[in-house]
């Protein structure tokens, strides 16, 4: 059973599956950390660039979301974009 905020926000914007599964259809299944291809959509694959917990309001904006062949891609996604400075220029791109 989820709750009443999960459910509220499924209903709103649908679901981070959802949001992932057009990312795979409409980008080059390439990693944007080393450009290695991707063979398979797998749950790791895409790396919130702004951490969902930190800037919930991009954790569905595509442009947020990056495509990573493996666990060492990804964690080098979040130590790009750890200090504040850097998260504040990218939130820039964002909304621009």
């Amino acid at each position: 059973m989820i709750g009443k905020k999960k459910s509220l926000r499924l209903k709103m914007e649908g679901s981070e599956t959802d949001v992932f599964d057009q990312i795979w259809k409409d980008r080059p299944h390439t990693c944007e950390i080393c450009s290695k291809f991707i063979p398979e959509q797998c749950s790791f694959c895409f790396a919130h660039i702004l951490a969902k917990g930190l800037f919930p309001k991009y954790r569905y904006y595509e442009k947020n979301i990056a495509l990573v062949c493996s666990i060492a891609c990804h964690a080098a996604i979040d130590k790009k974009y750890q200090t504040v400075l850097s998260r504040v220029e990218f939130e820039k791109t964002l909304i621009s």
